[in-house]
């Protein structure tokens, strides 16, 4: 399970998708070079994008994230013009430590 250091928000933070208002996104820069971007659904599950916001807000950065990211690679266009290196889903473990 990897473990990245989140050193700042790209974006300023949460924002909702341009291709579905219902999905919530949250992208991390992080001490090791990647770029994760940590998925929600609104009224269905968002606790990933809160863990992570909540985390700025008390502990500011940077902090540490230990996470599932293997199985949510973005789609290379994604990788191209938004920089992600990961994408962490809804259902996908996320804790900070």
């Amino acid at each position: 399970m990897p473990i990245f250091t989140v050193t700042g928000f790209d974006q300023n933070g949460q924002q909702v998708s341009l291709s579905n208002p219902n999905n919530v996104r949250i992208v991390c820069n992080t001490q090791q070079g990647v770029v994760l971007a940590i998925w929600g659904t609104v009224g269905v599950n968002t606790n990933n994008v809160d863990i992570v916001e909540n985390a700025a807000n008390t502990k500011g950065f940077p902090f540490d994230i230990d996470c599932d990211v293997n199985a949510n690679l973005p789609p290379p266009g994604f990788q191209t013009q938004y920089g992600h290196s990961y994408w962490i889903g809804e259902n996908n473990r996320l804790i900070v430590i």
